[in-house]
Parts: C-alpha cells; sequence; structure tokens
C-alpha cells in the first residue's frame, strides 16, 4: 500500500558514536570504585597529618606557666641547641611527613595503574565493538542479498508452475507411461528458457525412471522443500510421488507420512486419499484405510482400484462378503483388472467357495500368466476342493515361477503346500 512507503526504515543494526557505548558503561562502571579509593586514601591523610600548633609541656605545669629563660642564660649561650622535646618533635614530624610522601606515591602508582586498567578496557571493548558492527553489517548484506534471490526464486516458481503441471501430466507419475516420461524430460533438458523447479522435476522423472529410487525420493523432497508456501500444487505433486515411490519399496509409514502431507495441500485428490489407503493397509490399519477409500470412491466414484483395495481391507478384517461386493463393482468398472479377481478368489475361498474361487483365479491367470502367487492359491483351493493332481500341478508351476522371479516368500509358500501334498499322498 502507498502510505507504507512514507515512513522511514528502522535499521536493525548497532550504531555508532564517538565513543561506544560499551566503552562509556566500562568507565561509569569504575568511577565509583575509583572515587571510594580516593575518599579513603583522602581520610587516611587527614587522619594522619600533624597537628596544627604543638605545645611544650614540661615539669607538670600547666601551659602559659613554664618559667621563662633567662634572658643573660639565653644571650650567654649564643645560639644554643634545640632542647630535647623539641628534637623529638621535629623527627615525629619528619616520620610523619615520610610515611605520607610514601602513601602519595603508592596512590599516585595505584590510580596510573587503574588508569591503564581503564584505558586497556576501553580499547579492547571499543575494538570488540568495531568488530562485531562489521560482523553485523556483512551478516545484514548477506541477509539482503538471499532475500533478493529468494524473491527472484519465487517469482520464478510462480512463473514455471504451469510448466512444471505439464511436465508432471506428460511424465505420468505413477510410472505407467515410461515412454511420456522419457519425452518430457528430454524436451526440457533441450529447453534453454527452462527453470530452476522445470529442471529439477525433470531430473526427478528421469531418476524415476531410470528405478534409482532413493535419488529420486531425495530430488522430489527437496523440489517439496523449495516450493514450500509458493506454489501448493508442485508440493503436493512432489510429496505424492514421495509417497508412491516410498509405497513401492514398501516403506509405508514414510509414504503415509508423504501423503498426509500431499492432502493436507491439496485435500480434494481422490489418488491420494487412495494410495494412503494403501499404506494404512500396509501398516495393517485397515480400519483407517477403509476410511481414507470411502472419501476416495466420494471424489471419483468410478475408480475401479479404488473399490478393489476396499475390498482388500476388508478381507483383511474377515468381512469376506463385503468385500466380495466391492470387488464386483470393480470388476464391472473395468472386467480386466486382474488383481481384482484373485483378491475375489481369496475371499471365496476363505469362506469355503472354493469352486468360485478357483474360477476367479482362472481369470485372473487368463489376465497375467506369470502370477506365480495365483497359480500358488489356485492350487490352495484345489487341494482343498479334494483336487490333489491339480494342485500339486498348480503349486509346482506357481515354484517355478516364484523362484524364476526371485521371489522368496511365494516359493517358500508353494514348496510348503508341495511338502503337504506329498505327505497327504503317501499318507
Amino acid at each position: 500500500m502507498e502510505f507504507m512507503g512514507n515512513h522511514a526504515k528502522r535499521t536493525s543494526g548497532p550504531t555508532t558514536s564517538r565513543f561506544p557505548r560499551i566503552g562509556r558503561l566500562a568507565v561509569a562502571a569504575a568511577l565509583p570504585a575509583f572515587s571510594a579509593v580516593f575518599a579513603a586514601n583522602l581520610i587516611a591523610l587527614q587522619t594522619a597529618a600533624p597537628p596544627a600548633v604543638e605545645t611544650q609541656q614540661s615539669n607538670g605545669q600547666p601551659e602559659g606557666e613554664q618559667p621563662a629563660s633567662a634572658p643573660d642564660e639565653a644571650a650567654a649561650s649564643g645560639n644554643a641547641s634545640p632542647q630535647p622535646a623539641d628534637e623529638i618533635l621535629q623527627i615525629e614530624n619528619r616520620l610523619r611527613r615520610e610515611v605520607l610522601d610514601d602513601r602519595a606515591r603508592m596512590l599516585d602508582w595505584w590510580l596510573m595503574g587503574l588508569s591503564l586498567l581503564i584505558v586497556a578496557f576501553g580499547i579492547f571493548a571499543y575494538t570488540r565493538f568495531r568488530t562485531l558492527e562489521a560482523e553485523a553489517r556483512k551478516n545484514a548484506e548477506l541477509s539482503k542479498q538471499h532475500a533478493e534471490e529468494a524473491r527472484k526464486l519465487v517469482e520464478e516458481i510462480r512463473r514455471s508452475g504451469e510448466a512444471v503441471q505439464e511436465i508432471l501430466r506428460n511424465a505420468e507419475i505413477a510410472g505407467k507411461n515410461p515412454e511420456k516420461a522419457k519425452e518430457a524430460v528430454a524436451k526440457v533438458q533441450s529447453d534453454p528458457s527452462a527453470s530452476l523447479v522445470e529442471r529439477a522435476v525433470a531430473a526427478a522423472i528421469s531418476l524415476q525412471g531410470q528405478g534409482k529410487i532413493e535419488d529420486a525420493i531425495r530430488k522430489w523432497r527437496s523440489i517439496a522443500d523449495v516450493v514450500a508456501g509458493t506454489d501448493d500444487d508442485i508440493e503436493a505433486r512432489a510429496w505424492f510421488s514421495v509417497g508412491y515411490l516410498c509405497g513401492e519399496k514398501s516403506d509405508f509409514k514414510a509414504a503415509l507420512n508423504a501423503y498426509d502431507k500431499a492432502i493436507r495441500l491439496k485435500p480434494d485428490k481422490a489418488v491420494a486419499y487412495n494410495n494412503r489407503g494403501v499404506a494404512k493397509n500396509g501398516l495393517g490399519r485397515h480400519e483407517k484405510a477403509i476410511a481414507d477409500y470411502d472419501e476416495a470412491i466420494r471424489l471419483n466414484p468410478g475408480n475401479a482400484e479404488t473399490y478393489n483395495n476396499r475390498g482388500n481391507a476388508k478381507n483383511g478384517l474377515g468381512r469376506h462378503e463385503e468385500a466380495i461386493a466391492d470387488f464386483d463393482k470393480a470388476i464391472r468398472l473395468n472386467p480386466d483388472y486382474a488383481n481384482t479377481y484373485y483378491n475375489r478368489g481369496v475371499a471365496k475361498n476363505a469362506l469355503g467357495r472354493y469352486g468360485e474361487a478357483i474360477a476367479d483365479y482362472d481369470q485372473a491367470l487368463r489376465l497375467t500368466p506369470d502370477d506365480a502367487e495365483a497359480y500358488n492359491n489356485r492350487g490352495i483351493a484345489n487341494a482343498q476342493s479334494g483336487n490333489l493332481s491339480e494342485a500339486r500341478k498348480d503349486c509346482q508351476k506357481a515354484l517355478d515361477l516364484a523362484r524364476r522371479q526371485g521371489k522368496g516368500e511365494v516359493a517358500s509358500k508353494a514348496e510348503s503346500v508341495l511338502e503337504k501334498l506329498g505327505r497327504e499322498s503317501n499318507s
């Protein structure tokens, strides 16, 4: 607003004068001590001073009643030497003067030392003050420089916001279209006018496409930190990417934390609720996962994946009939979603509907013929339905695929089922 410009700007740095404030404080602190010492010595001098008048008393006679010397005797004696009492008085006075002279010299030295100490402290304080003042001035300049750089970065982020969104859209952060991601990255890297933020986003997508998950996570985190408070859209997408990548490596706790941040920034994104539900389900928090899936379905009721995920969470709670209803909805929305058939097969198998479960596993394997776990689950369903020959075939196929694919857990399950089937055939 215009009226703000009429106010004088307050300075945050220290002010200067002919004698620094800290030096004045040092002198002010020393003066009372100096005054006290000076007064003490002055009192001592006055106490030790000789009396103004010395009178002689002898022979026990009162003052004014001493017998006078005979004039003739004084004249006859000429320059007579002083009386013994006078000599003692002169010695006392001389001694007192020597003591006073010694004290005066001591006081002079003490005052000189105190003065030198005050001067030295003042010089030190002034030098330190000037050093601090120079540092403060330097820091103020650096702060001003950083503020200007931050202002330019904010302006750049705001200008490049739409371009970054376009990169994100083309790249498809979820990784469903790697070719578009490569094209988007190449376009940014070849554009000399691309902003720092655009280049950082392109680098993160490139790392993600190369399978360098940890590096990609660090890059997305840095992007989120840089744009924080400036562009909520970019920051939310960055945290979403962190959550997605952490979920890919089954770090569900870190994924949940990232999705929380993304949702706080953009609470109307159905996919964020869906993915946060997956993280919660991975942590065994099935009820809270279902709440996230409910919100995702409210925001986007046509997403088959969310119904499938909610059904999977209900399976985890043993609510198999409700789970089957969600799987049915997902299949109606997307009949080619293999994972839904697999999950529905799990629910039906848990309810003892082995024939229906085998039919669902058949559909899943038709869509994904190399799914080792689907073969193993179908083998279990066949065994439970009494078809041991088919069960052994399925479990052996599951074992071969799992070993080839490096899926140790699935291989162990298949071996366990085969061992059990072997014992049953020998009994």
